[in-house]
C-alpha cells in the first residue's frame, strides 16, 4: 500500500510540476529572471526521480550532446593552468560543471503527454497576461514592485529585461504548444501579440529585436523548408569563424556610429576594440575561463574611451567571450553544439519545425548583446526552451 501511494504521489508530481513551472515564467520570472535557474533546473532535480518511482523511466541523455557538454566543461577546468584570474576560472569551472548537470537532467526528463501536455499552452497564456499586467501596473506605480524584489536596484524598470529577453525565446514553443493542441488562431495570435508587446515595453532593445529575428527564422523555415537548415548552419558558422575579426571593424569605426546607437552601444563598441585585440593575442586556448574582467587594458587604448574603466567589465557578448576566454577551442565547441541543435530541430514534425528555428534564432540574437557563457538562468532559459519544444513535438505526432 505504501508502495502505491507513493507511485501515485511521484506519478502526480511528474504530471504537475511543469505546469507550475510553465506557468510561473511568464510571470514570476518576467518581475526577476533569475527566477528561471531554480524553477527548471528545480524541475529536473524533482521530475526526474519522481518519474523513476511512477514509472521505472530512467532519464534518457542526448548522447552527442552529453559528450559536448562534458568537453565544453573539461575545456572550462583545464582553463585554469593559463587562466590570467585562476581563482575566478575555478570558481566559474565548478558553477559551469554544476549548470551543465542540472540542465543535461531537464533535458533528459520526458516531457508531459496527453491532457497535461494540452494544458500547458492556456496555462502559459495565462501566465504571460498575468506577467503583462504585473509589469504594467509595476510601470504605472514607478516600478514599486521591483524596487522590493531588488532593492539595490539603481534603475528598477532595467529588471525586467532579463525576463523579457527569456520570454522572446520561450514565446516560440509557446506558440508551438498551441498548435500542436490546436488552440483556435485567435488565442494563439494573442499570445503572439502580448508577448512582441511586452518584449517593446521594456527599457533594452535586446528582446524586441530577438523577437523580430525569431520571426524572421520563423518566416525562412515556413518559405524555405528544405533550404532553412543549410542557410542557418551556414549563417551561424560563418558568425562563428569571423566574428572577432567583424566586431573589430566595428569598434574601429564607432565614432561614425556615434550618431545612430545609444550611449550602451557606444559602450559595448569600446569594450569590443580592446578585447578583440586580446582575442589576437591568445587566439587558440584564450586567457582562461571567466578571466574577461582581468585581461589587460591597455593605457593607449584607454586614452581614447569614454565608457570604459580600467577595472574591465564582461563582454557583453557571448560568442566574443568564447574567443576571449577559451580562444578557438572555446568557440569550435560552441559551434558545434549550434550544429547539434540544428540537426535535432530537423527531427522535429514539420509542423513544429519553425518554432524550433524561430527560438534558436531569438536565443542567437540575445547571445550577441548580453549575458556571460556562465549565468545559469541563460541556460536554463534555453534548456527550458528546448524542453517545451520537445513538448510540443510530442503532443503534434500523438
Amino acid at each position: 500500500m505504501a508502495g502505491a501511494a507513493r507511485t501515485r504521489l511521484a506519478g502526480a508530481v511528474r504530471t504537475a510540476a511543469p505546469l507550475w513551472v510553465f506557468a510561473l515564467l511568464p510571470s514570476a520570472g518576467l518581475v526577476n529572471g533569475a527566477l528561471y535557474a531554480p524553477l527548471l533546473f528545480g524541475l529536473g532535480i524533482l521530475v526526474t526521480p519522481a518519474g523513476w518511482a511512477a514509472y521505472g523511466a530512467r532519464p534518457r541523455a542526448d548522447g552527442a550532446l552529453l559528450v559536448l557538454a562534458g568537453l565544453f566543461v573539461a575545456l572550462g577546468w583545464a582553463s585554469i593552468a593559463w587562466s590570467v584570474a585562476p581563482a575566478e576560472s575555478a570558481r566559474r569551472a565548478l558553477q559551469l560543471s554544476l549548470i551543465a548537470g542540472a540542465a543535461l537532467l531537464l533535458l533528459a526528463v520526458r516531457p508531459p503527454e496527453g491532457k497535461t501536455a494540452k494544458k500547458l499552452f492556456p496555462v502559459m497564456l495565462a501566465a504571460l497576461a498575468a506577467g503583462a499586467l504585473i509589469m504594467m501596473a509595476d510601470r504605472a506605480l514607478g516600478y514599486k514592485l521591483q524596487h522590493l524584489v531588488a532593492s539595490k536596484a539603481t534603475y528598477a524598470a532595467t529588471k525586467y529585461n532579463r525576463g523579457l529577453d527569456y520570454l522572446s525565446l520561450l514565446a516560440w514553443p509557446m506558440l508551438a504548444c498551441g498548435v500542436a493542441a490546436r488552440r483556435r488562431g485567435r488565442e494563439l495570435a494573442l499570445a503572439a501579440i502580448l508577448a512582441l508587446l511586452l518584449a517593446a515595453a521594456g527599457k533594452s532593445t535586446t528582446a524586441p529585436v530577438a523577437m523580430l529575428v525569431g520571426g524572421a527564422g520563423f518566416a525562412l523555415a515556413v518559405l524555405a523548408p528544405r533550404q532553412v537548415t543549410r542557410l542557418a548552419a551556414g549563417t551561424v558558422t560563418l558568425m562563428a569563424i569571423t566574428l572577432p575579426v567583424w566586431l573589430r571593424a566595428a569598434a574601429e569605426h564607432r565614432a561614425s556610429l556615434a550618431a545612430y546607437i545609444k550611449a550602451s552601444g557606444m559602450h559595448r563598441l569600446e569594450i569590443w576594440d580592446y578585447m578583440t585585440a586580446r582575442v589576437a593575442e591568445r587566439p587558440v586556448l584564450g586567457w582562461g575561463l571567466a578571466a574577461a574582467n582581468a585581461v589587460p587594458i591597455r593605457p593607449a587604448e584607454l586614452a581614447h574611451y569614454q565608457f570604459v574603466v580600467p577595472q574591465g567589465v564582461y563582454p557583453h557578448q557571448q560568442w566574443l567571450e568564447l574567443w576571449l576566454e577559451l580562444g578557438v577551442a572555446g568557440a569550435l565547441l560552441a559551434l558545434a553544439l549550434a550544429l547539434l541543435v540544428f540537426s535535432r530541430i530537423d527531427r522535429l514534425p514539420l509542423r513544429i519545425r519553425p518554432f524550433g528555428f524561430a527560438a534558436f534564432a531569438a536565443a542567437l540574437a540575445v547571445s550577441l548583446s548580453n549575458f556571460e557563457i556562465t549565468t545559469d538562468s541563460w541556460w536554463a532559459a534555453l534548456a527550458g526552451t528546448a524542453f517545451l519544444v520537445r513538448a510540443a513535438a510530442r503532443m503534434e505526432a500523438a
